[in-house]
């Protein structure tokens, strides 16, 4: 009698806790970020190839160019949101891309001037996921 008291008294308070842990995080909240919608964002896009070293190689030219660059030359939308030269796998072709602006009249000006030093570079719209925290 004496240890099913002690099971029984065990598992309450094994509940009561539970019960109060779940409570102290608040109503609607979890431990995970939540996901909002994607939101879009536009990057300019250098090279494409489907050999990954030709891509990092291009993004090392990219980084090249920029340093090298006066800073009266650089474009101040680039300035801006950052030149983040990224390398970016989307089957069957790695991609270089540089920038994240949030609207496409943002990185016009800053694809004039990446057309001067590559020649096909264009703008890609991107969605991405924003995380609120």
């Amino acid at each position: 009698m004496a240890r099913h008291a002690y099971v029984v008294l065990t598992l309450a308070l094994l509940l009561s806790l539970s019960v109060l842990a779940a409570s102290c995080t608040g109503p609607g909240t979890t431990s995970e970020p939540e996901r909002e919608a994607p939101r879009q964002v536009y990057r300019i896009q250098v090279h494409m190839t489907p050999e990954q070293d030709e891509a990092e190689q291009v993004a090392e030219q990219v980084r090249a160019w920029w340093q090298q660059l006066p800073d009266e030359e650089r474009p101040a939308a680039l300035v801006d949101v950052g030149l983040r030269p990224a390398v970016v796998w989307e089957q069957p072709y790695y991609r270089v891309r540089i920038g994240r602006f949030p609207s496409r009249s943002n990185a016009e000006p800053a694809l004039s001037a990446v057309r001067a030093a590559f020649g096909d570079a264009f703008l890609v719209p991107e969605q991405r996921p924003v995380t609120r925290r």
